[in-house]
């Protein structure tokens, strides 16, 4: 506008223009960053091409979200960060870290579970956990073998998302059960230790959930109901 209005100031304002676009670029390819986007990033993926290395961000954002949101727009597993003043994090150490605290969860989740067969539960969902430490281990040991150690762990957690889901029973935890309710929320399915009385599975279930009526049927059991206890 200022050009328009007054053409002598045409190469001027061009001049003005080219300094503006080189700092807006400077700041999108991350080589120059300006005060407002002052966090610098270099980035590396291995298995990505094209993936991003470096980056300008305002100091308000979290390194590990800045990645996860470049590995998507990647379409990307795996890649590293290092921002200014903090330490160098990969998503394949969160994803660890991640699939860890679920397993943590569910482990908490089944103490408040039945009594005779909580102790079953626990060591299956706890010998799932050691499995992810152990394959985490193999990878910090040899970086070539990370991408095999990915599947696998993505393998591990179908498998416990199964067991947890009731979708498919592993052999720790072979009792598969079907549960109704009117309760909105309630579970349709689960898998169990056979040192789980089915009885006694719905009525942990109906508490946790706070559910007045239900009903489950188990492989190999009759089907029963809170109303019939």
């Amino acid at each position: 506008k200022k050009c328009e209005a007054d053409p002598s100031a045409c190469k001027a304002d061009a001049a003005a223009y080219h300094s503006l676009r080189t700092e807006v670029d400077g700041a999108w390819h991350g080589t120059e960053c300006p005060k407002e986007m002052s966090m610098s990033c270099r980035m590396s993926s291995d298995e990505c091409k094209h993936f991003p290395k470096r980056a300008c961000a305002p100091r308000t954002c979290y390194p590990i979200n800045l990645l996860k949101s470049m590995a998507k727009n990647n379409r990307c597993q795996d890649a590293t960060i290092q921002c200014d003043g903090h330490d160098k994090i990969s998503l394949k150490e969160k994803k660890a870290e991640a699939y860890k605290h679920m397993i943590l969860t569910r482990i908490a989740a089944f103490a408040h579970i039945c009594a005779e067969c909580r102790g079953d539960a626990k060591k299956y969902y706890g010998s799932k956990l050691e499995e992810v430490s152990s394959l985490e281990k193999k990878c910090e040991a040899d970086e070539a073998a990370c991408k095999d150690v990915q599947n696998d762990m993505d393998v591990l957690i179908g498998e416990v998302d199964g067991a947890w889901n009731g979708t498919k029973c592993p052999k720790e935890m072979p009792m598969s059960c079907k549960m109704s309710s009117d309760c909105k929320k309630f579970p349709k399915r689960a898998c169990a230790p056979k040192t789980c009385h089915p009885i006694n599975l719905l009525k942990s279930m109906a508490k946790n959930n706070n559910c007045a009526d239900a009903a489950i049927e188990c492989s190999g059991q009759e089907k029963v109901s809170l109303k019939d206890a």
